[in-house]
């Protein structure tokens, strides 16, 4: 029942996204400023990675964003379907273009990128190439149609979690 760690952003702006991280910090993902920032848990931001979009629309800019074990940063631009992958510095290093908006990215132990399309009503992986390895379409699973996909996450035992919002 208390606050332990909190982050505040303008009322301007939007924050859909935010993630742990090993160190104790949490990573966090702000339209409007279109910024990710690693935030420290007495609130000091440690690291600011401006990001890069065309997108004016500010909740349709950023979804979720995700460091990767690698250090690098999954970053899901909805209003241009697409998923960029940054440096540790801030530099693109890989665009992923998709089906439809992307609304989190999950880089997985083989290097592949699981992303959930949310308005296209499917899952895809794709390879380091970008080609689509493995997918899961809007009426593949019996009287489970898929709506707008807003999570997912793959399990050690290879089994998928999808978190199917609407």
């Amino acid at each position: 029942k208390k606050v332990v760690w909190e982050y505040k952003t303008a009322p301007t702006n939007e924050i859909h996204t935010c993630q742990p991280l090993a160190d104790g910090s949490v990573l966090v993902g702000e339209c409007g400023t279109c910024r990710m920032i690693e935030v420290d848990r007495q609130g000091k931001v440690r690291k600011e990675i401006k990001l890069q979009t065309t997108t004016k629309n500010v909740h349709m800019q950023i979804r979720l964003c995700r460091k990767t074990p690698a250090g690098t940063y999954l970053v899901c631009l909805t209003g241009e379907n697409a998923v960029r992958e940054y440096g540790p510095e801030g530099n693109v290093i890989r665009t992923i273009n998709n089906p439809g908006c992307p609304y989190v990215a999950v880089r997985l132990p083989s290097g592949n990128t699981l992303i959930a399309c949310g308005d296209v009503h499917k899952l895809i992986e794709v390879d380091a190439q970008d080609r689509v390895v493995w997918q899961l379409n809007e009426n593949d699973l019996p009287s489970n149609p898929l709506r707008f996909v807003a999570g997912v996450q793959r399990l050690p035992n290879g089994n998928t979690v999808v978190c199917n919002w609407g």
